[in-house]
């Protein structure tokens, strides 16, 4: 949901670029997937942003000085979506969940190229570090992967397959797990 609203408000906010907007989309298919799941496993969903609502107007302030700071945006929120994936997978034994997880995640690399490429195409250089977040190899992936492809989330949530590559999350302690 925070990744959702988040990416919204930066599309209307920067109508010279289209990413936030097709990746809002993406999410919000996400979301769709997730609510599935809790429905058949009859929880109950989480409304608002809880304990988020912090970094939500953090991200929300951060993305509102600039369409580089708003793209930075895009990145930190789809790397902490990747490592909180990938913790929570490795911790879940649940074919049905981690499958949904893994398209998700694929899709997060997906929406991170993007935000590169986006970052490039406007002449910016990235302010993350990325050590601290993923390994080289996978920014080396996205890196080709973002020059191959331009579609900045158009159904493109299934191209790609990392999530399930056996690599541990980052261990930036950074704890919190983004809503979708």
């Amino acid at each position: 949901m925070l990744a959702r609203d988040v990416y919204n408000y930066l599309d209307e906010l920067y109508p010279e670029t289209d990413v936030f907007g097709h990746i809002a989309q993406s999410e919000q298919k996400h979301m769709d997937a997730v609510s599935k799941l809790i429905d058949k496993a009859n929880l109950e969903a989480p409304t608002g942003y809880g304990e988020l609502t912090d970094t939500y107007n953090a991200l929300i302030s951060q993305g509102s000085e600039s369409l580089q700071q708003a793209l930075e945006v895009g990145v930190q929120i789809e790397i902490l979506d990747i490592d909180d994936l990938k913790h929570m997978m490795s911790e879940i034994d649940n074919e049905t969940i981690n499958s949904t997880f893994t398209r998700i995640g694929d899709a997060s690399y997906t929406h991170l190229a993007a935000f590169m490429s986006e970052l490039q195409k406007n002449g910016f250089d990235s302010q993350h570090d990325w050590d601290n977040y993923i390994s080289q190899e996978d920014i080396d992936n996205m890196k080709d992967h973002s020059s191959q492809n331009r579609g900045h989330g158009k159904d493109r949530d299934k191209d790609c397959d990392r999530m399930n590559t056996g690599q541990e999350g980052s261990e930036n302690g950074h704890g919190k797990q983004m809503q979708r």
